[in-house]
């Protein structure tokens, strides 16, 4: 079926069907997205590529599909059976032991990526008040002493909102490689800065660290949030490699991504996982099925991201 036809029938209320996240229904389509809500849980998949790169595809409604009970996942991805270390599976009875106590301070991971799904909206009248509400529940993870990236790319977008928004539709853009479109936003907001110099810090604060936060609260189900302080401590108490201080920055965010699959995967084959976590969430907290929010989690919980968070 070709793209405009699709656009044709794209319509609230047309039924689609995610490999992952099974059966759902559109609820809005803007000239660059569509948005689709999964059991109650809204979801954003970039328009063409949502249909040309089988991110989605329509639902044929007519016909039976025994397999669909109504939840978010009807086909949920098989866990990996995954060997871990003595070490390893220690942390991890902790942290499932801690995980009621520490839940009402830590859960700010899943709401920070609810509330972006809910509000990111490129038709948006003023831009960078949208960047500003959809980042809301982040702040936490794009604020510290000295270090102000959210603040940033909203004054950067209030300059010039148009080519903000050409930036994170690149920076968004799953057909280019990561390496080159991370660099491109980092450049591009430099250009911004420097144009309008005196208006704005001397630095423009997009780092990898914000720059892979942009990226998990878009597609929460591949990346995570960067840190290397983080990811460091994790592979040394959990005995897995990662990258050594020498690489770029980029290369870096990668292996941590990579590094956190690995937890992510553990996390998946544990029945108390979805145990501790299912009954805890509420509509204002990402159901989470690739368990990235909760493997963050767990990296925070052998390596504090900030010492001094403020609530």
């Amino acid at each position: 079926m070709a793209t405009n036809d699709y656009t044709n029938i794209m319509i609230p209320g047309t039924k689609v069907r995610h490999k992952e996240y099974g059966f759902g229904s559109i609820t809005k389509v803007s000239k660059e997205s569509v948005y689709v809500s999964f059991d109650g849980r809204t979801r954003i998949f970039p328009l063409p590529d949502a249909f040309l790169k089988g991110y989605i595809s329509l639902a044929e409604t007519n016909l039976k599909h025994d397999s669909y009970d109504g939840s978010a996942s009807s086909n949920p991805k098989p866990a990996e059976k995954l060997f871990i270390s003595d070490a390893f599976s220690n942390l991890l009875d902790e942290y499932y032991d801690q995980f009621p106590a520490r839940w009402n301070e830590e859960k700010y991971l899943w709401k920070a990526v609810q509330t972006f799904q809910d509000r990111w909206d490129y038709d948006a009248s003023y831009f960078a008040k949208m960047i500003e509400d959809a980042t809301e529940d982040a702040n936490y993870l794009m604020t510290a002493s000295l270090y102000f990236p959210r603040d940033m790319i909203v004054g950067l977008a209030k300059s010039e909102p148009s080519y903000v928004m050409s930036m994170f539709k690149t920076l968004f853009d799953e057909s280019i490689d990561i390496s080159i479109r991370s660099e491109k936003f980092n450049q591009d907001a430099d250009r911004i800065r420097t144009k309008y110099k005196g208006s704005f810090y001397s630095r423009n604060y997009q780092t990898m660290n914000a720059i892979s936060t942009y990226l998990w609260l878009m597609y929460p189900e591949k990346y995570y949030f960067y840190k290397y302080a983080v990811a460091q401590k994790v592979a040394k108490e959990l005995s897995l490699p990662y990258a050594s201080r020498r690489e770029s920055e980029k290369s870096k965010m990668t292996h941590q991504f990579e590094l956190m699959d690995k937890i992510s995967a553990v996390l998946r084959q544990d029945d108390r996982s979805r145990k501790l976590l299912d009954p805890r969430l509420d509509e204002t907290l990402y159901v989470d099925d690739q368990l990235h929010c909760m493997a963050m989690d767990f990296a925070f919980f052998i390596r504090p991201c900030y010492d001094n968070r403020k609530n």
